[in-house]
Parts: C-alpha cells; structure tokens; sequence
C-alpha cells in the first residue's frame, strides 16, 4: 500500500491554507513566524505548502504565536 505525501493529503493542504492565512492576518512573515516557534522561516513555508509535516508541538507554538485561539489545532488531526 503506498503511503500518500503531505501534499496529496488533503487535510494537510486545508491545514497549511489555513496556516498561510492566519500568519497574513498577524503580519507576521514566514521568517517572524519561524523565530516565535524555533524553526526556519522556510519550514514554515514547507508547512503552508504542505510539503512537510510539523509535530504538535510545533502546531500549539503556532496557534499561540498567531493567536489563533485554538483554530489551527482543530485542523491537527493529532492535537
């Protein structure tokens, strides 16, 4: 059974979709975002294109950076 990527996987583009658009209505660039959460501002850029997969962690770092008050960790499906 083949595994299907980050990208083909549609959760995860809603979830980085949603990432990008929360990060846009804080100001905050790729590169900000990264330092408020300890990663490169191009993982971040990874995460919105859903090239890559972050960890819960990661995720909850985010929604509290960007205070999304809980919205980006109701697209994780892990959290």
């Amino acid at each position: 059974m083949a595994q299907s990527t980050p990208q083909e996987n549609p959760a995860m583009r809603k979830f980085g979709r949603e990432l990008a658009r929360l990060r846009g209505l804080s100001g905050m660039s790729q590169r900000d975002l990264g330092k408020a959460t300890n990663v490169s501002g191009s993982l971040v850029g990874h995460y919105e294109r859903a090239e890559r997969n972050p960890n819960t962690e990661w995720v909850k770092k985010a929604d509290e950076a960007l205070e999304a008050y809980g919205q980006l960790l109701k697209l994780w499906p892990d959290a």
